[in-house]
């Protein structure tokens, strides 16, 4: 599985091959000079993708009218439309889950970034943490939902590939990120809400971004369907407002049923996100950053079985640019424009 998610991330994110420099445990991992923006190739960039995030203004006429309007408010339902229905046979999709159940997964999740600061470069090279978690459900509430809890049996790095430089910082984030419980709703249709995902106190930056990657992770791999019955083929979008890194994200997706058959509902997915320019705060980080601009894209594959808490298999590649505008510790000196290009990945299957 470590190999497979590896070949996505190469693939699809195309991750670095530069050695991380020396770094103190919580300062970022690799710097370089570099030219100035105008001079960047992100094509060599560690999160380069097929599918290339683009930041642009809303009014762009390039972005779906819904990603050119205000975010949804955080919380509010998700606006759905389906575009087609699919073939017969067809049948509504919902998750039916037993109260009281219990599921162990295993999700590998990676995570790079890629930042040019004035005239540096700085950067995350890519590490995968493979995380063993026990999801159980709850008793289910009047309206069909039922509240999941989980918690992390283990998490591991494999150091080999985070190179000797890297490995004191990477193994105290791990011994913090052992520690992370956390719940959330998931509705009849799959809507997940209320996430809390909690760290103890002294947890580093470094165990906030794998946090946040695990956030990110236990969402997307959850799809929404829409009320009407679907059939192979079928095709819906699902527009609504998140809070992403920090961000107010607003965030349109458009799922396909590739196969379906009983409970079992084979997905593909595909993403774009933008986001109104806003102050905002990096997981694990006090200094309050502004947001000018931003772009988001996404896809990948899911395999269900909506009587379960996890899906079979899950594959799933996100790119993220944003343009911010970031303070410096001395108060008096303007802020510094940093580019930044952040990518994440999902990848598991169950045995």
């Amino acid at each position: 599985m470590r190999w497979s998610l590896l070949v996505l991330m190469s693939l699809s994110l195309a991750c670095t091959k530069k050695d991380a420099a020396p770094a103190e445990p919580e300062k970022p991992a690799e710097t370089e000079p570099a030219p100035s923006a105008e001079g960047v190739d992100w094509e060599e960039s560690p999160a380069a993708a097929a599918k290339t995030a683009v930041a642009r203004p809303l009014d762009s006429p390039e972005l779906p009218p819904e990603l050119r309007a205000p975010a949804p408010a955080l919380g509010a339902p998700p606006v759905l439309e389906v575009l087609e229905q699919g073939k017969e046979p067809r049948q509504a999709l919902r998750f039916s889950v037993e109260p009281g159940s219990e599921q162990k997964v295993t999700l590998n999740v990676a995570f790079t970034i890629d930042a040019l600061v004035v005239v540096m470069r700085v950067g995350e090279p890519i590490y995968i943490v493979s995380y063993d978690l026990t999801l159980r459900a709850g008793k289910a509430h009047s309206d069909g939902s039922m509240p999941v809890e989980f918690t992390v049996d283990a998490a591991n790095i494999d150091m080999e590939l985070v190179g000797d430089k890297r490995v004191s910082r990477m193994k105290l984030a791990l011994k913090t990120a052992r520690k992370i419980t956390g719940s959330y709703t998931l509705g009849p249709q799959g809507r997940v809400t209320n996430v809390e995902v909690s760290l103890p106190k002294d947890a580093t930056r470094t165990s906030h971004d794998m946090a946040d990657n695990l956030r990110w992770a236990l969402i997307q791999m959850n799809p929404v369907f829409p009320e009407e019955p679907l059939g192979q083929g079928a095709k819906w979008t699902v527009h609504e407002g998140l809070m992403q890194g920090g961000i107010h994200v607003n965030q349109l997706t458009t799922m396909e049923v590739v196969k379906v058959e009983g409970k079992r509902v084979e997905l593909a997915m595909e993403q774009q996100q933008s986001a109104a320019s806003q102050p905002f705060q990096s997981p694990g980080l006090p200094l309050t950053s502004d947001l000018r601009l931003m772009g988001g894209e996404a896809d990948g594959t899911l395999d269900w079985d909506l009587s379960r808490l996890a899906p079979r298999s899950a594959n799933i590649s996100a790119n993220v640019l944003k343009t911010i505008k970031q303070p410096t510790s001395d108060p008096k000196e303007k802020p510094i424009e940093v580019v930044v290009r952040a990518s994440r990945a999902l990848d598991f299957a169950r045995d």
